[in-house]
């Protein structure tokens, strides 16, 4: 059918859990538990996990002199001025 990205499958598949959790009310705590802020994991773009995981790239950059040649006049100003 479509093609999604693997980040739009992971936003829709934590909407989907958010869902399915009972909306009653907070969850209780333990006891003896510390109140504070619920931190949840980050979710990681898993484009941004492969770039990450790619070695440094160290060729030179490309010479497009070159390619100069290859546009004739274009190099030469408008008017005659060079």
């Amino acid at each position: 059918m479509g093609a999604t990205s693997a980040d739009v499958v992971a936003v829709e598949a934590r909407r989907a859990a958010e869902r399915r959790q009972p909306t009653s009310g907070p969850p209780e705590e333990p006891a003896g538990a510390v109140a504070g802020p619920v931190l949840r994991p980050a979710v990681a773009s898993l484009t941004e996990r492969r770039l990450r995981a790619l070695p440094e790239d160290d060729r030179p950059l490309p010479d497009v002199s070159v390619y100069d040649s290859l546009l004739g006049g274009a190099s030469e100003r408008p008017g005659g001025a060079s």
